[in-house]
């Protein structure tokens, strides 16, 4: 396995924030976390993707040397195209956008949908996703790509999207969510767990999951 370090001092040296045990990137912009799956790619290493670090029980630990992590946790920005289209990065606060404010506004929101979710924190994910048009990803090509939401009008089937819930970045990086309404975005959680797990359940599969994975993440990068 190649050094990866060279690499990234070319692609995003002002941007390492730490180099040991291993190379964390704070990622501000798409153009610097393309460089460094990049950097990935050119020296067989796996790409970590986390925000705020709050997705992460307090004893995880990387169980593999070939780790680049890159954090979005400063890639944040809310961009007001109209009152049907609100663009927000995925290293924004959940507390920036959403009301009431609880126990999950100090995530950030790429890290809120992506975080593997139980329960009323389930039902908490769930219920912003069901707001989400679109979403913005790069893939292990370090290509940007546009998945519809569940909120998108006239859209088909969000089942490929939704297979990016839970997935703690195992599949791509979330850049970007779009919202079809104006913020902040008013939460009401169920009185019972089950109707939004039944409802953002439908269409989701293992299959589904592999086959979308084949797709955006063709050298493994994210299977960390």
């Amino acid at each position: 396995m190649r050094s990866v370090m060279p690499a990234l001092e070319e692609a995003a040296a002002q941007h390492l924030v730490q180099r040991d045990p291993y190379p964390i990137v704070a990622a501000p912009n798409t153009q610097v976390i393309a460089k460094t799956i990049e950097a990935a790619q050119k020296t067989n290493h796996r790409i970590l993707v986390i925000g705020s670090g709050s997705s992460f029980g307090a004893q995880f630990t990387l169980l593999r040397e070939d780790i680049i992590a890159i954090t979005t946790s400063g890639f944040r920005g809310i961009n007001v195209q109209n009152e049907f289209a609100v663009i927000v990065a995925a290293g924004t606060p959940v507390a920036e956008l959403v009301r009431p404010h609880s126990e999950y506004s100090g995530k950030t929101l790429g890290g809120l949908l992506a975080r593997e979710a139980k329960g009323r924190d389930r039902d908490y994910q769930r219920a912003v996703w069901q707001k989400v048009a679109l979403i913005e990803i790069m893939d292990g090509n370090g290509h940007q790509r546009i998945l519809p939401g569940p909120a998108k009008a006239n859209s088909h089937s969000s089942a490929g999207s939704d297979c990016l819930l839970g997935s703690r970045g195992r599949l791509c990086i979330i850049t970007g969510i779009q919202f079809a309404q104006s913020l902040p975005l008013e939460i009401v959680l169920p009185e019972e767990s089950s109707t939004l797990l039944q409802l953002s359940s439908a269409g989701r599969s293992p299959l589904r999951h592999e086959e979308l994975s084949a797709t955006l993440d063709p050298f493994s990068l994210f299977k960390w």
